[in-house]
Order: C-alpha cells, then structure tokens, then sequence
C-alpha cells in the first residue's frame, strides 16, 4: 500500500504494507532544556529534524523516564528477569484531523519491562477506511506540532483560551456532561464533587492522582508528560469548584518524566502570574495499592501509602482532617475540556451512559502497542484494528490486573460502553487496558502471574490479603508449573469465595475477579495443567512483566 504522508518540512510518500499510515518520530540530538532553550535559534531549529539517537545504550538509560522500573530480579520465580528496553522516552504534540489518534508505541525490536513511557516511540497514525466503527478520538492528546517536550503554558492558552473559573456552575455542567471517573472505578465525578463541596468550608484539599500504579497502564504518565496544563487546569478547577485552599499533585517516583514535565509546568505558571490556590507535588513508592483514595491520603500526610481501615472516607475526613477531592489525572484533563466547551461538546463522543472518549493502554499480541484516545461508542474490534491486532483467537485481558478475561470470539463487537460491558460480559474497561494474550502463551500461567505479583502488593493490613491471597497464589503457582491436582482447584475455588469482600480494601476482590475470569475463559485448557502431560507454552513469556516496587512504601 502507498500512503502520501504529510510531512512539517513538506509532502513525502511512505510505502506501508499495512493499513495504516504511520510516521516515526524520534527525539532529535544535542536537546537542550529548560533555560537554554530559545537562546540559540538556529540549534533549536534542528530540534524539529527526525534524526537518530546519539549516545548508545548509555546515555539511552540516562535519558530513560522510568529506568527505576528495569530491574534484574522479579518477586517471585514465575516473574523472572527478562531484559529490559533501553529506549529513550519519545513523545509527540501534534494538531490531528478528524480520525487520527496520537499512539505511543512500544520498540518491538526490544523487550520491554513493562508497559509505559520507557521504550516507547510516538507515532501519529492515520487510518485507512475501517473495517469496524472508527475508534479513534483526538481530545486530549490533540495540541500543535510535535516537540520533543510538554506543552508549554502559551501554547496551550493559544490553544484552549483562557480558562474559566470554577463554581457551582461547573458542577451542573458536569452532571450534564455524564463524565465518569477514569481512575478505574468511572464514579460519576460531579457526585465525588458535591460531596466535598458540602463539607470543604475552604478548608478541602484537592489531590490529582497520577501514581498509576497498574503495571500494564501508561496512560496517566502519557497524559502528564504530554500536556501538563490540560491536567493542572482541572485540578485548579476542582478546587474552586470545591473550595479547596491546595492542590498537591500526587506521582509515582518512577515517572521521571512525568514529574519533570509537571514541575516544569509549575514554574511556567508562576513566572506568568497565574492565579490559582498553591500546588504541590508528593511522590510515592511504586505500589500497587499506592494510588488508592485512602492509600493517597496517608502518604500525602506523612504516613505510608497503605489503604487505611474506613470509614470515614477521603471525602469526609482526609489530609489535615479537612474533606479531600481524590480525582484522577485524566478525569481532570476532561473537566479542562468540559469547562471550555461544554457538556453538549463532550456528549458528541460516546454513548448515552458511557459519554465521551477515553485513554486506553493496549499490549500483548498487537503490532502497535502504546497509549491510544478512543470513542467511548466504539467496540473493543475497532480499537484492535488500530494497534494491530496479531491473531484473531487470541484472548484479552480488559482493565488490567483487576480486570476480566474475555474469550477472543467476544472482542470484535465487544462495546466500551460501561453499562453493557457490565451486563453482557461481567466486565469493566477499569484503568483503560487492553493486554491481548500472545498467541504462543499461555493464559493460566499469566493468571498465576498476576495474582502472584498481587499478593506480593498487598500492604499486609488484613487476613484476605495476607493469607488468602498467599495460599491462592502459592497454589496457582504449583498449577501453572503443571504440579498440581484438580483437588486444587477446588481449593482456590473455595478460597476466593471466602476472601471475596473482606478485606479492608478493594485489593484482594480486584485479585480474586482477574483469577476467576480466567479459570473460566481457560477452563479447556485448566486440564493440561492438572493431569495432563503439562502445557507445551510453560516456557513462552505472555504480557510485559511489572516493574519491581521500591523498597518501603514512601
């Protein structure tokens, strides 16, 4: 196939032999930062050529936003080392038409560690006539040309215009609007507002999440490396909207870049005299759990970030004792947007009950995997399409390590829609991912997989977690490693039912929900494992393993 691609420094004909047109983008050599960059012209304009990396894998790992995640050893055996990418983070800014999606690409000539920023290419991908309904949207990733660094603040005002401000009229606008929380539990976000703002007096605290702790996401990072300002105008609103007295931006120590670009962003708006209620940034371990409400509540007020035992809730009492907004750093991108332009706008995408578009993350056995915007009306085929699905009997797993195994004959027509993922499937789209099991793996063994890293995440607060979810993996690793008994099963079976809602936090339902769809969707399958000869992919590694968490849990 010949596509003609546009091109910024003019036409240009790129051969692909696949449906869609693609355009590579690659940090250019000898970039420079932050107060050295405007003085020198002519060096700046360079910056704009595709040209190749210099330095080696060196100065690669240097440059390397999440290269606390590469680690040499794993937790537990069945997460075992396995190389990792050197790969700079390469991001992209660009002004789509209509059906084009921003995708962050994963190299696929290297391994990677995990799914995220690290190793990744920015690509802007334009599609062919599609098969399935266009999935793509270009909202929050849509911006002006592509750079190799964030958004700044007079790009994104010339942009945008200037932002409105907060108040019981953003409130109205957002019940209208139908958004939902994008952190995984998709709450509807004018009613989590409303409940701080009962009870705030002025004195409420508004935390924007980005700790991301989900090993198969990168939307949140994607979201804050790339636009900045979009994220920080809707913490600003929420806060006046709720009367908060502080905004703290809540990061992962391993998303360098992602608190780069925040920092950054800070400082753009104090040198322009924004006027805006103080902001700062708290960072955390890299956990799991580190990003749940009460979990972000805890760290931020000097404790560890472990789930703390309720009530009351964040909303009632939280950081100082003062009612706190735990909001979700994508979730607030849509308020910036939602208050510029309006619910009606924001309707156009999606559908009655799920409106609007969403960041999803997709990996596994697709061609493109990487960070994409899609319409909330599409259906889980179209999105496939644009990552470039491998196999066609390959089954997925939706939402991530919480999330639902589904069997490849469901996933063409599968809608995104929450309400019909519910009731149809038993399903959530949760943190956005969207892991298509390779082929040559197997989907037992990457169940064991992840309750294993899960029981290693637990914060230890609770019997669920510390001795339910241990036993279920221990055994689920016997089973994966084809040493196991159909009597064990029968065991797991039994014990995810006794752990299921008891413990102090979501953890243990969310661990348990992801084994259960699997014994299901794999239940062929299950056999080979128990008292057959063992199965012939145990050696095959699935998705990208999680990164190592740090050492403690500040």
């Amino acid at each position: 196939m010949v596509c003609a691609g546009g091109h910024p420094g003019g036409g240009r004909v790129d051969r692909w032999p696949c449906s869609l047109r693609t355009r590579r983008l690659q940090r250019s050599p000898g970039r420079r930062h932050g107060p050295q960059r405007g003085r020198h012209p002519a060096c700046d304009a360079r910056h704009g050529r595709h040209q190749p990396h210099p330095g080696g894998a060196a100065a690669e790992r240097r440059r390397n936003a999440a290269g606390a995640h590469h680690r040499s050893k794993r937790a537990d055996h069945l997460h075992g080392a396995c190389a990792s990418g050197d790969g700079a983070v390469r991001r992209v800014r660009q002004h789509p038409p209509d059906r084009r999606a921003v995708c962050l690409e994963q190299h696929r000539e290297r391994p990677a560690d995990h799914v995220g920023p690290a190793g990744m290419t920015a690509e802007v991908m334009s599609a062919a006539p599609p098969v399935a309904a266009p999935a793509t949207a270009s909202r929050l990733l849509a911006g002006p040309a592509w750079s190799a660094d964030h958004e700044r603040l007079a790009e994104h005002c010339h942009r945008l215009g200037l932002r409105p401000e907060g108040g019981e009229w953003l409130l109205r606008s957002l019940q209208d609007s139908g958004l939902g929380g994008r952190g995984g539990a998709w709450f509807p976000t004018w009613r989590k507002w409303a409940l701080v703002a009962q009870r705030s007096q002025g004195r409420s605290v508004v935390v924007a999440n980005a700790s991301e702790g989900e090993p198969l996401s990168a939307k949140d990072r994607t979201l804050v490396e790339l636009r900045p300002h979009l994220v920080l105008d809707g913490a600003v609103l929420a806060a006046e909207t709720v009367g908060a007295r502080e905004v703290v931006v809540y990061l992962s120590r391993g998303a360098r870049a992602a608190h780069h670009a925040i920092a950054r962003a800070l400082g753009e708006r104090r040198d322009a005299g924004v006027s805006e209620p103080p902001i700062r940034i708290v960072r955390t371990a890299h956990r799991y759990i580190a990003g749940e409400s009460s979990a972000v509540v805890r760290r931020i007020s000097g404790g560890p970030s472990k789930p703390q035992f309720a009530p009351p809730s964040p909303s009632q009492r939280g950081i100082g004792g003062e009612p706190t907004l735990v909001q979700n750093v994508e979730t607030l991108a849509h308020v910036a947007l939602i208050a510029r332009r309006g619910s009606a706008w924001f309707r156009e995408l999606g559908t009655v009950g799920s409106p609007g578009s969403t960041l999803m993350t997709l990996c596994g056995n697709v061609g493109r995997p990487g960070v994409y915007e899609v319409d909330l009306a599409a259906e889980v085929g179209g999105v496939l399409q644009l990552a470039g699905i491998r196999s066609a009997g390959a089954a997925a797993l939706l939402g991530g390590y919480f999330g639902t195994w589904l069997a490849a004959d469901t996933l063409p027509h599968l809608p995104l829609d929450a309400a019909a993922l519910g009731e149809g499937h038993g399903a959530s789209l949760g943190c956005g991912v969207l892991a298509v099991l390779p082929e040559e793996a197997c989907g037992i063994i990457e169940a064991a997989r992840i309750v294993s890293y899960l029981a290693a995440q637990t914060a230890g607060q609770c019997g669920p977690c510390v001795h339910g979810l241990k036993a279920i993996a221990a055994t689920m690793t016997r089973v994966a490693s084809a040493e196991a008994v159909p009597a064990d099963i029968d065991r797991v079976r039994q014990w995810m039912r006794l752990v299921r809602g008891r413990g102090v936090c979501r953890h243990p339902d969310g661990a348990i929900s992801q084994l259960g769809s699997a014994l299901v969707v794999f239940a062929d399958h299950l056999g080979a494992h128990l008292d057959g000869p063992g199965c012939v992919k145990r050696h095959n590694s699935g998705f990208p393993r999680p990164p190592r968490s740090a050492r403690g849990w500040r």
